[in-house]
């Protein structure tokens, strides 16, 4: 018991310690290599592979949009990519949300992970898209339950 205690304590402070070096690092570049959210999200579309994560036989909005939060959060700084979900009726559609703060005031880019790199804005996809109903700080939930609880660093 004491072992099998000690070994956990070990791993999740090594875990622990890994996660801390990287965001380390991430802030790192970040800071030396400012990148406009545009060039981010082409990069992020270009890198993405595409698979289907709920394993329901469907390629749709829930599989573009965790294969992209995982494809960013490969390059990227986390909190600058988040999921949203919109809910407007009975329908419900997810997509991404981007921060970019290369200017001097932030501002949330949404983006249609199933649109194209060169053209991703919501409102090219979407006419009738409207912000209000959109759902926010739910993107760790959509991770967890479409990864099956696995460390998302480990999809491939």
């Amino acid at each position: 018991m004491v072992y099998s205690l000690c070994n956990f304590l070990c791993y999740t402070g090594y875990f622990l310690l890994k996660r801390l070096l990287f965001c380390f690092l991430q802030l790192i570049l970040c800071a030396f290599s400012v990148c406009h959210a545009d060039e981010r999200i082409t990069r992020t579309f270009k890198e993405m592979v595409l698979r289907d994560v709920n394993d329901d036989g469907v390629l749709n909005c829930i599989d573009y949009t965790v294969c992209f939060k995982v494809t960013w959060d490969k390059f990227y700084i986390r909190d600058d990519c988040m999921i949203i979900r919109n809910k407007c009726n009975d329908f419900h559609h997810l997509f991404i949300g981007v921060l970019d703060n290369t200017d001097l005031k932030t501002k949330l880019i949404f983006v249609e992970p199933q649109g194209k790199w060169n053209n991703y804005e919501m409102k090219s996809w979407w006419k009738d898209y409207d912000e209000k109903y959109n759902v926010y700080y739910e993107t760790y939930m959509w991770l967890f339950i479409w990864t099956k609880g696995w460390m998302y660093e480990e999809i491939p």
